[in-house]
Order: structure tokens, then sequence, then C-alpha cells
């Protein structure tokens, strides 16, 4: 397993743990697939799904047997989302995808199937954003801020000096111009290493104005 790849997939199971993503797996519910429902208040089924989670994660964080580490932690996070429709999330997701194709890689070659995957991710993101007017004014951003986040310091500083309505809008332009030039920047093969650093300012930007909310699993 390449390094970098192991490097993400180890962060990934770090960031899971601190958050404490263990105790949300458990036996279905809402399932989106119906015959998993079966399952439903089963407690073996509950305690085989973490007891997976945290063989794959050791798997993984001691170099046993890393690539397996990593696709088992896949699964288990693809298998919870679809078998409990309420705790199906983006990020999520994404982490499911991200661990099984960076244990299924092979070979010393450009893991071109992660970029891909991050490629589609921000213009989705990007074009998710364009279509929604609140974005545009900056309804939304200031719902997330207000609402989810109580204002986090950074963002309260910053809206105290400059209007509100502006201060948010122009956060949300920011996001939208930002997902599109990583998304680019990562199409092109000669420029993927600085996307990768745009995308980690981008998203390093975002955890310091959240007050570090860990939104995402990105950082």
């Amino acid at each position: 397993m390449q390094p970098m790849l192991l490097l993400v997939s180890k962060l990934i199971f770090l960031v899971l743990v601190i958050e404490r993503y263990d105790q949300k797996l458990g036996s279905p519910f809402i399932p989106f697939i119906v015959p998993l429902d079966l399952f439903h208040d089963s407690v073996s089924y509950a305690l085989a799904i973490k007891a997976t989670f945290f063989l794959g994660g050791t798997l993984l964080l001691l170099n046993l047997k890393p690539r397996m580490g990593s696709v088992l932690l896949g699964l288990v996070l693809l298998l919870h989302i679809l078998a409990t429709r309420l705790d199906f999330k983006n990020h999520v997701l994404l982490s499911s995808m991200l661990l099984m194709l960076n244990g299924l890689h092979i070979g010393k070659g450009r893991p071109t199937f992660v970029y891909a995957q991050f490629v589609l991710i921000y213009i989705g993101a990007c074009f998710n954003k364009v279509l929604d007017p609140d974005w545009w004014t900056g309804r939304f951003f200031q719902n997330w801020m207000e609402s989810r986040l109580n204002v986090p310091a950074p963002v309260e500083l910053i809206v105290s000096v400059f209007p509100p309505s502006l201060t948010y809008a122009a956060f949300g332009w920011i996001a939208m111009a930002m997902e599109a030039l990583i998304a680019y920047f990562l199409i092109v093969p000669s420029k993927r290493r600085a996307g990768v650093w745009i995308a980690a300012c981008f998203h390093f930007c975002t955890f310091v104005l959240s007050a570090g909310n860990l939104f995402g699993f990105f950082i």
C-alpha cells in the first residue's frame, strides 16, 4: 500500500475514532436495502459490525494487513449507511469509498480512481451550490453558522467588522470558486500537487472558521 494512501486511510480512521463514530454502529434501522431489516434490533449484528470496525482499524494502524484493514473499514461504513437511512451523510459515503479505493489500489502507479473521486466530489459540490440561490445570497452559510454552529468566534469577529449579509454571501462565493478551482487543478495531472495543497488550505480555513468543527472529516 502506497505511503500516501496508507496515511490517508489511517487519518480517516483516527477521525472516526475521535468523533466516536463507533457508537453509531448498530443494528439496521429504516435501511435503504429492505432485506437488512431482518437484522433490526439484532445484538449479534451490532457486535459484529463494531468488531469488524475495530479489527479493520487495528490491521490498518499496526500495518499488519493495511490494505485489508482499509477495505474492511470502508465496507463497514458503507454497510452502516445502507442499513441506517437516518445516518446517511455525504462525508461518510466519501470516507467509505476512499478507504476501499485506497485498499484496492495495487502497484506504485498514480491512484487515478482516488483523484477521479475527488474531482467528481468537488464538481458536484460546486454545481450544487451554484444552482442554490441561498448560496449566492449567503443565506445558507448564515443559517449554517447561526443555527448549527452558534456563530463560532472567528466568524463573529468578521461579521462584527463587515456587513453580515455581504460577509456571508462572500463566504458562499469563495466556497464555490475554491471548489471549482480545486476540481480543475485535480483534473490536470501537472497541477494535482498544487490542487491538493489548495484543497488542504481551503479546508483548514473552514476548520478555523468553524472553530474546530470536523465537518466532513476533511481535516
